[in-house]
């Protein structure tokens, strides 16, 4: 069995920390919009439109939640550097 090298073990830290940060950003309620029709709360998303795939997004309809938590954790990682180069 294929030991997890340090790429693999660095993923599932990402990942994990997007999913820490994707939660507290949801439990905010400001990414969620009432559906008109049933009256069920939706995550925000906007419409990629027809070429989505061709223009690199992995879904049509991605949602702002995601965008912004990478967004906060390539921030996040960029203040880490800047800590660890001073020290």
């Amino acid at each position: 069995m294929k030991g997890l090298t340090t790429e693999d073990t660095e993923s599932t830290e990402k990942k994990r920390l997007l999913v820490q940060l994707v939660s507290g950003l949801l439990a905010s309620g400001h990414y969620t919009d009432i559906h008109p029709e049933d009256g069920e709360p939706k995550i925000k998303s906007l419409d990629e439109g027809a070429s989505w795939k061709e223009d690199g997004f992995p879904r049509r309809r991605p949602f702002f939640v995601l965008d912004d938590a990478e967004s906060l954790l390539a921030d996040i990682e960029f203040i880490v550097k800047q800590e660890v180069g001073n020290d």
